[in-house]
């Protein structure tokens, strides 16, 4: 039975080369709770994992405690010729894995926010156990996990008059962009005014300048930006001054006409 984080165990054994039993919940997060294992006194003796030929995995950080209230509970165990592998991402263990032989499960975790890597022999990742490649019982004590930000593909369509900034860099059409929150603007161009409000679909969310990505999506468009109306024409000095200078030679002529006539 499964409890607050605490596992009771009466007594586990595995019959057959492929049986596995799982125990526990898998981590979906970084900062998965420990899951202590107790083991429930019985006829038999004390409640042990006895893997067999098969699996046993055990997520979360497992611990074998005892039991402060009740007087039928104390100290679990595994047996003890079951040999043991972890599997951890980071500093954390994500799952345990106990046989007496044969070839470990790689479990894909499902981490929220990342995507998973694989399994690898070395912390640096200079060889990854896969189908072809066993971590086998025995041989194998420690394996260890590596993820990366999950990205996605978030398009920014065009809208007249305004431009997508997104932490800090001009961004346009199609951009992958990694899981979470990023600093988000819309700058008005010159010859446009408004306060601009982003329309999103998707996976994809925007508010008080911040663009929250959790799946794929697009930013569709912008309301709330106009075109600038151009002002009213008007003569410059300019104009004015030749108006005058027209005026006063068609004044100047018909002068000079009327003399002419007069003579």
């Amino acid at each position: 039975s499964m409890e607050s984080g605490a596992l009771y165990v009466l007594d586990l054994f595995l019959y057959g080369e492929d049986a596995s039993a799982y125990l526990g919940t898998p981590a979906t997060s970084l900062s998965a709770a420990a899951l202590v294992i107790y083991g429930v006194q019985s006829y038999e003796g004390t409640g042990k994992i006895t893997p067999g030929t098969g699996i046993v995995m055990i997520y979360a950080d497992a611990e074998f405690g005892k039991a402060v209230s009740g007087t039928d509970i104390i100290g679990g165990s595994v047996a003890s010729e079951a040999k043991k592998m972890v599997f951890m991402i980071g500093d954390d263990v994500y799952v345990t894995e106990y046989s007496n032989s044969g070839n470990a499960v790689l479990v894909v975790p499902q981490i929220d926010g990342y995507s998973f890597v694989g399994w690898y022999k070395n912390p640096d990742q200079t060889e990854i156990f896969s189908a072809n490649n066993h971590a086998v019982f025995g041989d194998i004590f420690e394996s260890y996990g590596f993820i990366e930000v999950a990205t996605f593909q978030v398009t920014f369509q065009y809208a007249e008059g305004v431009e997508y900034y997104v932490d800090g860099s001009l961004v346009s059409g199609p951009v992958y962009l990694s899981v979470g929150a990023h600093s988000f603007t819309v700058k008005v161009l010159d010859g446009y005014s408004g306060t601009p409000v982003a329309k999103t679909s998707g996976s994809v969310s925007v508010a008080s300048g911040t663009l929250t990505v959790s799946g794929d999506g697009q930013i569709t468009g912008v309301t709330g930006v106009t075109k600038d109306q151009p002002a009213a024409a008007g003569m410059s000095l300019t104009d004015i001054l030749m108006i005058v200078l027209v005026i006063v030679v068609v004044i100047l002529a018909i002068v000079v006409v009327m003399r002419l006539m007069r003579s």
